[in-house]
């Protein structure tokens, strides 16, 4: 339906970490590409390696930074799973939602990586409240 619409791919969102989920993605993968393999198939803030011959690329919000800014953790441990995709030919995309310092940092995070990055306005925590 999605291709009916003119769309040429789509972002598979929501996922989380469990058996269904590779399955899910290799099934809506495997449809979607059968009579259009460069029909475009990305997932959102899911990064498990099963799903590498799947998909076409990866969106990882907040890398560095939640929404609230909040440094990551485990940025060292993200940065790992995102090469893993990068090395295998996939998009690999990063949005952050920073200014100043912290975006600075997170380009150079996204730039020494080679990764696409997109920096999105912080009035979405606006929209969030609305």
């Amino acid at each position: 339906r999605v291709k009916q619409l003119g769309f040429d791919g789509i972002m598979i969102a929501g996922i989380t970490n469990n058996n269904n989920a590779d399955k899910f993605i290799e099934r809506v993968s495997t449809q979607s590409k059968q009579d259009d393999p460069r029909f475009k198939v990305l997932v959102q803030n899911y990064a498990a390696k099963e799903i590498v011959n799947f998909v076409d690329g990866i969106v990882r919000e907040g890398l560095q930074y939640n929404i609230l800014g909040v440094p990551n953790k485990n940025v060292a441990g993200e940065i790992d799973k995102l090469k893993f995709f990068k090395q295998q030919g996939k998009d690999v995309y990063v949005v952050e939602f920073v200014t100043d310092t912290k975006k600075e940092l997170a380009k150079k995070t996204i730039l020494d990586n080679q990764f696409i990055g997109y920096f999105a306005p912080l009035e979405l925590n606006d929209v969030i409240k609305q």
